[in-house]
């Protein structure tokens, strides 16, 4: 059929794909496991956070986190029964005649006020309007279907989100929206209906279930919430931070900007002032990794200065090692003391020795005499 009508040209596109992917054998479940797959990939994110939360002992931020992570656990729940009903033969789904892809792609023309078919490279594009989310203005952004993915495939990942008038988040430029990160979009809650729309050929449903998503803010599944969309607060002075000046904190596992971040003295790793210590001695910013407390006079040590046999710093266990030999020393005199008892023994007896040998001079002139 040779006619120069470009939608039925695209609707005869469309039909050989559609034909072609139903020749091949698919999982009908395929859609619904990758929504479930990425609610639960949502959820184990959240409830990191909320360990975090917990460790860290911030309360309020935990109490945050556990209404994110019900929320989350909702919509698994929902998917997982979502999957488990579309279990059922390919077959058993109404096909699309010629004549119905054709009015699909009339009626995509006038829902959306710019539509655009590319018969050489196989690509169905509709333009949204201007979006503003929570008074962050995103412009808009280009929905493209591409019928070689929607040949093998029957979820959101045969559509590519682009920006026309891009307004990237600070911290990721491929980030466009909250739920577009290059050209990829997070359908959240629209996966299975935009899934089953593209089984069914029905392709206008499809386009306007993601342009929905584009126009809603799901704050439970962004890719950057909009709250840190200019930039992430420092979590120190709470100036906005782009990506590249950015650091985060090995030991309260927040962000920081320049000013307001450091480095342990000894390993070099990235921490925030609050989580080093100062060794007074040395002058060196510790972190956790990197010091110890001194049990005795609870100094901040150097974990290379510090001896953990005794938990003391060098300068509390020199004076234990000096206490203890003090109380040894009455136990054990010294050569000094042994001295002076020698010497006053030896005074003692000096008197005796002086007399005998008084006596021994007498005794001679005596006998000298009477000679």
């Amino acid at each position: 059929m040779k006619t120069k009508d470009p939608e039925l040209r695209m609707a005869i596109k469309l039909q050989g794909c559609l034909e072609r992917r139903q020749a091949v054998p698919d999982d009908p479940l395929h859609a619904a496991i990758q929504g479930a797959l990425s609610y639960a990939q949502t959820l184990e994110q959240q409830l990191h956070c909320h360990e975090v939360a917990r460790r860290r002992g911030w309360l309020s931020a935990a109490v945050l986190v556990q209404e994110r992570l019900t929320h989350q656990l909702r919509q698994l729940h929902r998917s997982v029964t979502d999957a488990v009903n579309q279990i059922h033969p390919v077959s058993a789904l109404p096909q699309q005649t010629l004549r119905d892809l054709y009015d699909e792609l009339r009626q995509l023309s006038r829902e959306f006020s710019e539509v655009d078919l590319d018969l050489k490279a196989g690509v169905v594009t509709a333009v949204t309007e201007d979006i503003e989310l929570k008074g962050y203005y995103l412009g808009s952004f280009e929905i493209k279907l591409h019928l070689a993915r929607l040949a093998k495939l029957a979820d959101s990942s045969v559509f590519e989100v682009i920006a026309l008038d891009p307004h990237p988040a600070a911290s990721n430029s491929e980030v466009t929206h909250p739920h577009v990160r290059d050209g990829e979009v997070c359908a959240g809650d629209a996966t299975v209906p935009i899934a089953s729309a593209l089984r069914e050929g029905r392709l206008v449903d499809a386009f306007l279930a993601l342009n929905s998503v584009l126009h809603t803010y799901n704050p439970h599944s962004p890719f950057v919430a909009l709250d840190d969309w200019e930039g992430t607060p420092c979590a120190d002075c709470g100036d906005l931070i782009d990506g590249d000046g950015t650091y985060f904190c090995h030991g309260c596992e927040r962000d920081f900007c320049d000013d307001c971040a450091s480095a342990c003295d000894i390993c070099g790793a990235t921490y925030c002032r609050a989580c080093l210590e100062e060794d007074v001695e040395s002058g060196h910013q510790c972190c956790r990794e990197c010091r110890a407390r001194c049990n005795a006079c609870r100094r901040i040590v150097e974990t290379e200065d510090f001896d953990r046999d005794s938990g003391l710093c060098p300068q509390c266990l020199e004076k234990q090692r000096e206490e203890e030999a003090n109380q040894a020393a009455p136990n054990h005199p010294n050569l000094s003391q042994e001295q002076e008892i020698n010497h006053e023994s030896n005074d003692h007896q000096r008197p005796d020795d002086d007399g005998a040998e008084s006596k021994a001079h007498g005794q001679a002139a005596t006998a000298g005499a009477a000679a």
